[in-house]
C-alpha cells in the first residue's frame, strides 16, 4: 500500500515538503496541495535556524524595529552581517 501524500510542492527535494511528500520540512509552513495546484511553501520568519528565500535574514523573532522586521527583511538604516 502506497502512503498518502500529505505535502506536495512539485519536487521532492526536502525543501518545503519532505522527501516522499509524507510532511512538511520543520522548516517550513505549507498550504495544502490540490488538484488544482501544488503545496505552496514558505520559511518560518523568526525561527532563527536558517534563511531560505524569500527571508534576508532572521534574528530568532518577529519583532520591528531591531533591524531584521516580522517578515524578515533588513530594515531601513540597518546593516546585518553574516
Amino acid at each position: 500500500m502506497i502512503a498518502p501524500e500529505i505535502c506536495d510542492d512539485g519536487t521532492d527535494d526536502g525543501i518545503g515538503c519532505a522527501q516522499g511528500c509524507l510532511g512538511v520540512n520543520p522548516l517550513y509552513t505549507c498550504t495544502p496541495g490540490s488538484v488544482t495546484g501544488p503545496s505552496v511553501c514558505t520559511p518560518i520568519c523568526g525561527d532563527g535556524i536558517i534563511i531560505n528565500p524569500p527571508e534576508i535574514c532572521d534574528d530568532h523573532n518577529t519583532v520591528n524595529n531591531d533591524g531584521c522586521s516580522s517578515i524578515c527583511q533588513i530594515e531601513t538604516g540597518w546593516t546585518c552581517v553574516s
